[in-house]
């Protein structure tokens, strides 16, 4: 009788295993989930560009891009700590230095909030421009949101880049939106 009952247990375990691994390893659902990862407005005015930090190009490249086509007169390069790019990002994109602020100390993206957040204050901002990679636009855009509610938001993440789907990025991502919703209490919606 145990070995049954074993038996009964152990097939539909066995089903929702091989679905599991069948849902992972096609596309439809990847992409499905890449899809919702994404948000992405059309830019428009606002007080200050919001840069999250991982050092990398794109997004500085970005930012730069919408500061030159007047999008915002101010840059926030959160969480850059000591990147050579960040240390660079006015001079290399003919800037004004005063109109780039450096936040050095965020190391996670609710840090990157959480510190904005008085700087954002201090410069009276209503709307915000945020650039992330496009992966963790809607995880950005939802902290900051928690933790400054008062202020427009807009996700204008970096754009795909030719391997715009990874498995290991979305997932990642995916597990660090579970995180936040879990510790943090922001909503992945």
């Amino acid at each position: 009788m145990n070995k049954l009952i074993q038996r009964l247990i152990a097939f539909p375990v066995a089903l929702i295993l091989i679905a599991i691994l069948a849902f992972w390893f096609t596309d439809a659902p990847l992409r499905a989930i890449s899809d919702y990862l994404e948000v992405s407005d059309p830019p428009e005015k606002a007080d200050v560009i919001v840069v999250l930090g991982t050092g990398d190009g794109p997004r500085l490249q970005w930012a730069a891009q919408l500061y030159a086509r007047g999008f915002a007169p101010k840059v926030l390069l959160t969480g850059y700590a000591n990147y050579p790019p960040a240390n660079n990002f006015a001079r290399d994109h003919g800037i004004p230095l005063e109109n780039v602020i450096l936040e050095r100390d965020s190391t996670t993206t609710y840090t990157n909030a959480t510190h904005s957040a008085p700087i954002l204050r201090g410069l009276g901002a209503r709307k915000v421009i945020l650039v992330t990679s496009w992966y963790h636009s809607r995880r950005a855009l939802q902290t900051f949101r928690r933790v400054l509610p008062d202020v427009r938001y807009v996700s204008v993440p970096a754009s795909r880049d030719s391997e715009a789907v990874r498995r290991t990025i979305v997932g990642r991502e995916f597990v660090g939106m579970v995180g936040y919703c879990l510790w943090h209490g922001i909503s992945p919606w």
